[in-house]
C-alpha cells in the first residue's frame, strides 16, 4: 500500500475502507484523487476478496449556492 495525499486507506480484517479526504475541495475528485482511487482499489482487490463496495456520501459543510 502507498501513502496517499487525498485518501485515507484502512484495512479492518476483510473490510477495506477508502475515504476521500479533501474537505477544502468538498471531496472533489480531480486527476490526483482519481489516480489514488485507482491505485487503492487495485491494492484492495489484490490483498482481499471484495464482498461489496459502497460510496457513502457525508456532507460536512454547505456550499454558498446550496445555502441560498
Amino acid at each position: 500500500m502507498t501513502d496517499y495525499e487525498h485518501l485515507i486507506y484502512q484495512q479492518r480484517g476483510p473490510v477495506t475502507i477508502i475515504t476521500i479526504n479533501r474537505p477544502e475541495r468538498m471531496n472533489a475528485i480531480g486527476p490526483q484523487t482519481h489516480r489514488e482511487l485507482i491505485d487503492a482499489w487495485a491494492g484492495s482487490a489484490a490483498t482481499t476478496t471484495p464482498w461489496s463496495a459502497s460510496s457513502p456520501a457525508r456532507v460536512t459543510r454547505r456550499s454558498a449556492r446550496a445555502a441560498t
